[in-house]
C-alpha cells in the first residue's frame, strides 16, 4: 500500500512538472511570436526606404519622396477598442466597425493605415496631446509624389505602399533608385540613394500633351501615341500617351492605362513599312533609282505550288511608277513587284537587321518583341504583304530605331530615355552617350530614301505637312487591325500613324504619331499628319526663341559702347544699355531728381527721352532687365 502512494505521488509529481514545462514552453511560443511581430515591425520601419529623385533633362523634378507618417499599434494594449475606433475612424475617414476589426487582432503589431496625410497625423498627435490615443504610434514613412500627375506616368510609372516600384521607370530602375538595404551594416545605418535624369523635356511635353488631347478628343480612339526623338543621338525628348492616369493615384485607374504602350503594345505598321522595304531592295543593288514597275491595280502570281497571290493598291496611278513612286502612291503593287528581286530569306534577314521581332531593349517592364514569322514558315503573300506592313507586328520604339538608320547615314541607333544617374551629391555615376549599334543599310541609301518621303509631302498624299523653308520627309500609315472574333482584317478598326524625319538634308528630329481605333478619320493623312505638322511648328517655335536668347546673352558678341557724354548735369542722356553698376555712378550725380529703379541687369526702358533737361524731371523711373 505504502508503496503504491510512494510510485502515484512521483507519478503525479512528473505529470505537474510536465504540465509545468509544457505550459511555459507555451507561453514562451506565444511571446516569442508577439516579440517576432514586433520586431519584424520595427525593422520594416526602419527599412522604410527614400528613394532618389527622378528628373528631366533640363533638372526639373518629376518625381520625388516626401516625408510623412503611417499609423500603426499593437493590438494587445488598447484598452477600449471602441472608443479608439471611432476617435481614429472620425479623423482617418475609416469606419468604425472596419477599424474595430483590426484593433481586435492578436498580432503584436499591425499597420492602421499607411501614409495618412499632414492634417490627419496633426490632429492625432493634437489629441494624443490632450491624453488620448496613447497607444497609437506614428511612425516615419515617405510618400512619393508625382508633381506633373498624368503628364509623365507613363514614363515614371509608380510605386506601391512600401516604396517599392511597380511600373514604368521606377519598376525596371528600382534597385537604382531605393536604398540597397543589402550594403546596411545595421538597422540605424543612413544609405544612400541615386538620383536619375530622363532625356525628357517635360515643357515639350506639356505643349505636346496640349496638342493631343485636341486630337484625341476630336477623333476618339482608344489610345494614342506621340513620340519626339532626336535623330542625332537617339534620345526620346518627348514620349506621350492617351489616355493617361495620375501616378499619384494609380489606384483609381484601369490596369490597361499603366503599361507604356510605345513598348507593350503591337500593331500593324501599315504603309510605314514601305520605306523600309525600298531601302532594303535599293541597299541589295537588285533595285535602281530609275526602274519603273506599271501599277494598274493589281498584280497577280501563280506559284508552282498552285498558290495564287493577289495584291491590289487602293488608289492606282494606272501608270509605270519608279521606287519613288512607289512611296509616293503608297503602291502595294509596286511593293510587290520589288519584293520578289530578293528571296524570302534575304528580305527576313534584313527585317532583322532594321530591328524587327527583337526586343530595343528599352528601360521598362513588358517590352514587346512584335511579330516576325520566321521565312520559312511564309506562304505565298508573305513577303508583299510585310512589305507592305501586314503580317508583321512592330512596337513604337522599333519603329523610331528603324528609322535612325535613315537619319543617321545608315546606321542604327538605339533609343534612349535615361541621360544619366547621380548620386545624392549630385555626381555622375553614369552618363549614356549616343549608341550606334550597327551599320544596316549605305549612307547613299539612307539619303535617298530620305528624298523619296520628301516627294511623299511634296507630291503625294500629305499636302498637310508641307512648311515654308522646311524640307520635311514623311510616311503616313493606315493599317486594318485584324478582328479577333474572326480571325479576318476588320472593316471598322484601323490604326492609323505618320512619321516624320525632318530637316530632309540634315535631320534633327524623328517624329511618330499613331492613333489606335480612331472612331471618325481613319486616315493618317487626314488625323496624324496634321497633328505632326503642330507639333514641328511648336519644335521650330522654341528652337527660334531659344537662338533668339541665346544671342542675346551670347558673351562671344561684342557690343560696342556707344559714344555718348554722361558726365553731363544739365540734360538726361540715353542711359540704354548701361549695367545697373555703372548706371549708379552715373544716378549719383542727380542730386535734385526722384529716381524709381526697377529690375536687375542692364537698363531697358527709361521713362523720360533722352536730352530732356534735368530740371524739367520731377521723378524719373529706369527699368531693367
Amino acid at each position: 500500500m505504502h508503496k503504491n502512494f510512494a510510485s502515484s505521488l512521483r507519478l503525479n509529481i512528473v505529470l505537474i512538472i510536465f504540465l509545468t514545462i509544457t505550459l511555459l514552453t507555451i507561453y514562451k511560443y506565444f511571446m516569442l511570436m508577439s516579440s517576432k511581430d514586433i520586431q519584424y515591425f520595427s525593422q520594416n520601419i526602419n527599412h522604410i526606404s527614400k528613394r532618389g529623385n527622378i528628373y528631366d533633362r533640363n533638372g526639373k523634378i518629376i518625381a520625388f519622396s516626401s516625408k510623412s507618417h503611417s499609423i500603426g499599434t499593437d493590438p494587445n494594449k488598447i484598452k477600449n477598442i471602441v472608443n479608439t475606433s471611432e476617435t481614429l475612424g472620425a479623423i482617418l475617414k475609416i469606419e468604425p466597425q472596419i477599424l474595430k476589426k483590426k484593433l481586435s487582432s492578436k498580432k503584436g503589431f499591425i499597420y492602421i493605415k499607411r501614409k495618412v496625410t499632414r492634417e490627419e497625423s496633426e490632429l492625432i498627435k493634437r489629441i494624443q496631446s490632450e491624453g488620448r490615443l496613447k497607444d497609437i504610434i506614428l511612425y516615419p514613412d515617405y510618400t512619393r509624389i508625382y508633381p506633373f500627375k498624368e503628364l509623365t506616368s507613363n514614363i515614371t510609372g509608380f510605386v506601391g505602399t512600401d516604396n517599392i516600384g511597380l511600373a514604368g521607370i521606377e519598376l525596371s530602375l528600382n534597385t537604382i533608385l531605393n536604398e540597397d538595404l543589402t550594403k546596411q551594416k545595421s538597422i540605424n545605418e543612413k544609405l544612400s540613394t541615386n538620383n536619375i535624369y530622363l532625356t525628357i523635356d517635360i515643357d515639350l511635353q506639356k505643349s505636346i500633351n496640349q496638342i493631343a488631347k485636341k486630337y484625341f478628343n476630336e477623333n476618339k480612339p482608344e489610345n494614342m501615341l506621340a513620340i519626339v526623338m532626336d535623330a542625332k543621338n537617339g534620345e526620346i525628348l518627348s514620349m506621350l500617351q492617351l489616355p493617361q492616369y495620375d501616378a499619384n493615384y494609380y489606384s483609381k485607374y484601369p490596369k490597361e492605362i499603366w503599361n507604356n504602350f510605345a513598348t507593350s503594345l503591337t500593331y500593324e505598321p501599315g504603309s510605314i513599312n514601305k520605306i523600309f522595304t525600298v531601302a532594303i531592295l535599293l541597299d541589295s543593288g537588285l533595285l535602281k533609282l530609275n526602274e519603273k514597275f506599271l501599277d494598274n491595280g493589281i498584280y497577280q502570281k501563280k506559284f508552282k505550288s498552285g498558290e495564287v497571290v493577289t495584291i491590289k493598291t487602293l488608289n492606282p496611278p494606272y501608270d509605270y511608277i519608279d521606287p519613288s513612286g512607289i512611296l509616293i502612291y503608297s503602291s502595294n503593287v509596286g511593293i510587290a513587284h520589288i519584293t520578289d528581286k530578293v528571296s524570302n530569306e534575304y528580305f527576313y534577314n534584313k527585317l532583322i537587321a532594321f530591328g524587327f521581332g527583337k526586343r530595343v531593349g528599352f528601360p521598362f517592364p513588358g517590352e514587346t518583341k512584335g511579330i516576325l514569322t520566321h521565312h520559312s514558315k511564309w506562304s505565298g503573300r508573305s513577303k508583299a504583304t510585310i512589305g507592305f506592313g501586314q503580317e508583321i507586328g512592330v512596337s513604337a520604339i522599333q519603329i523610331l530605331q528603324a528609322a535612325s538608320v535613315l537619319s543617321n547615314d545608315g546606321v542604327m541607333l538605339k533609343p534612349k530615355i535615361i541621360k544619366r544617374i547621380s548620386n545624392e551629391m549630385e555626381n555622375t555615376i553614369q552618363e549614356f552617350q549616343k549608341e550606334e549599334i550597327k551599320k544596316v543599310i549605305s549612307k547613299h541609301t539612307a539619303k535617298e530614301v530620305l528624298k523619296m518621303m520628301r516627294e511623299v509631302v511634296n507630291k503625294g498624299g500629305i499636302p498637310k505637312l508641307k512648311m515654308k523653308n522646311l524640307n520635311i520627309s514623311a510616311k503616313s500609315g493606315t493599317s486594318q487591325v485584324i478582328d479577333k472574333n474572326t480571325g479576318k482584317y476588320s472593316d471598322e478598326d484601323y490604326t492609323s500613324s505618320i512619321l516624320v524625319i525632318y530637316p530632309t538634308e540634315n535631320p534633327k528630329y524623328i517624329i511618330y504619331v499613331i492613333y489606335r481605333y480612331p472612331k471618325k478619320i481613319i486616315y493618317g493623312t487626314r488625323i496624324a499628319a496634321p497633328m505632326a505638322k503642330e507639333i514641328i511648328e511648336l519644335i521650330e517655335s522654341q528652337n527660334n526663341k531659344d537662338e533668339y536668347n541665346e544671342i542675346k546673352i551670347s558673351s562671344k558678341i561684342s557690343i560696342p559702347k556707344p559714344t555718348i557724354k554722361y558726365d553731363t548735369t544739365e540734360t538726361l542722356p540715353n542711359l540704354t544699355g548701361l549695367s545697373k553698376r555703372d548706371l549708379m555712378k552715373i544716378l549719383n550725380k542727380y542730386t535734385n531728381t526722384k529716381i524709381k529703379i526697377k529690375g536687375n541687369g542692364f537698363v531697358y526702358k527709361q521713362s523720360q527721352p533722352p536730352n530732356t533737361k534735368l530740371k524739367d524731371i520731377n521723378e524719373l523711373e529706369i527699368t531693367l532687365k
